[in-house]
């Protein structure tokens, strides 16, 4: 028979013993955890692939990859109806209707167009449209110069570089190409004078940026807001997007 004092021995190794298995049992649980790779974000993408487009069924986007096939993605639409029953605006050779809900705002800067809507829900900021145009295509940066700008302006959750995090595709307009880009993530807002270098980060942000190869030229189109706000003005955009024409002598 065992002895007090060989008893309490025993029953101490056994509690030790326990305490001992269950630090390392907690320490491989926790190890298997956020072990996600910052390569990749299935939340991200799935957002970015939604919205490139707005063409297909109601409660779905159909999404035109590099490759030339068609993805599908639910997507609850807004059931916002906007009014394109306004004046067309004729710039830079092309012709364009935008949305009666949209707020234009007057630029001293002839080369430029600024189109406001929202904010909705609890978004503090409204989306905007800006619409550039810079000169003749011998006079202006190329698609390539002009996207790694629409990249430089975003910041990925995940920490990727917008360049591989981006979904990019081409589309015929009017016989015009338009090269269309789409990001979700952190949106670094030039404060005054964009050549000051100084930004205030936007979080939640959607930036859509469509080049349009326009017969004087190329158009620059940069839609840019807050997420709720932004998916919205985007039921506006694509629209107007499509239906745009080239002016013919």
């Amino acid at each position: 028979m065992m002895k007090g004092k060989d008893m309490k021995r025993q029953i101490f190794r056994v509690i030790l013993l326990m305490i001992v298995f269950g630090v390392l049992t907690a320490l491989v649980s926790c190890s298997g955890k956020d072990k996600t790779s910052p390569a990749k974000n299935t939340k991200t993408d799935e957002i970015n692939k939604a919205t490139t487009d707005t063409t297909g069924t109601e409660d779905a986007f159909v999404v035109k990859m590099p490759d030339g096939s068609t993805r599908s993605y639910k997507y609850q639409k807004s059931g916002v109806k906007f009014d394109f029953d306004t004046e067309p605006v004729t710039f830079a050779g092309v012709i364009f209707t935008p949305p009666k809900q949209w707020h234009r705002i007057d630029s001293n800067c002839p080369r430029k167009l600024t189109y406001y809507y929202g904010p909705l829900e609890d978004d503090t900021d409204s989306a905007v449209v800006n619409i550039y145009y810079y000169g003749k295509k011998s006079e202006t940066l190329s698609v390539a110069e002009y996207r790694e700008r629409w990249f430089d302006m975003m910041t990925m959750p995940d920490g990727r570089d917008p360049s591989t995090a981006a979904i990019m595709y081409d589309m015929t307009i009017d016989g015009m190409t338009a090269h269309v880009m789409t990001l979700y993530g952190t949106y670094n807002l030039p404060v005054d004078d964009s050549t000051s270098g100084k930004t205030i980060p936007k979080e939640w942000y959607r930036l859509i940026g469509v080049i349009v190869e326009g017969p004087e030229g190329n158009v620059f189109l940069q839609l840019t807001g807050p997420n709720k706000t932004a998916v919205v003005m985007i039921e506006g955009f694509v629209p107007m997007l499509k239906a745009m024409k080239q002016v013919r002598s």
